[in-house]
């Protein structure tokens, strides 16, 4: 099955549920180790922050928000007037990474040898290949093999600040 397909049928399976209560439920679900503090840092280096992500655009704001990200490219839930969840627009499946990146580079002005990849399973993989360095990090071991074969360093932690030592 498409991943544009399977998220719309499972959005249909949530039924009759609130943004409101998704978005309840998505802020009580803790962040990784030391994600906020690790994008501080980064930031006070320099770095621009992305996140290109097939999560949904509740997840990914509030990562924006709390982790001071730049950019954001993720899939949208929509609500209808009554604030009801209704449809998922798939404005990115798990493939095309890689083409997100080189979009927002191209917009930027920046170049390829500037960019650092991180994820933590294959679907990240073209795109840690597209950058010019890549963190594997706290890899899911049943998806992660391709994402290895391009890795430039692999961490093997649950705590963010651990990837700080490789950039």
């Amino acid at each position: 099955m498409a991943y544009e397909t399977w998220a719309k049928e499972d959005v249909k399976l949530w039924g009759d549920v609130s943004v409101a209560k998704i978005k309840g439920i998505l802020e009580n679900i803790p962040l990784t180790k030391n994600a906020e503090s690790t994008c501080k840092i980064l930031k006070r280096k320099g770095y621009l922050l992305a996140v290109i992500s097939t999560g949904l655009n509740f997840v990914i704001e509030r990562l924006k928000n709390e982790c001071s990200i730049d950019y954001a490219v993720c899939n949208e839930l929509s609500e209808d007037k009554s604030g009801l969840s209704v449809k998922v627009n798939v404005s990115l499946d798990k493939k095309p990474k890689e083409k997100v990146l080189e979009n927002l580079l191209s917009n930027l002005r920046m170049e390829r040898e500037n960019t650092i990849a991180v994820g933590d399973t294959d679907d990240e993989a073209e795109m840690m290949k597209a950058a010019s360095f890549s963190v594997l990090f706290n890899p899911d071991p049943n998806e992660s093999d391709l994402a290895r074969k391009y890795a430039s360093v692999v961490v093997e932690s649950k705590d963010l600040k651990d990837i700080l030592p490789y950039l």
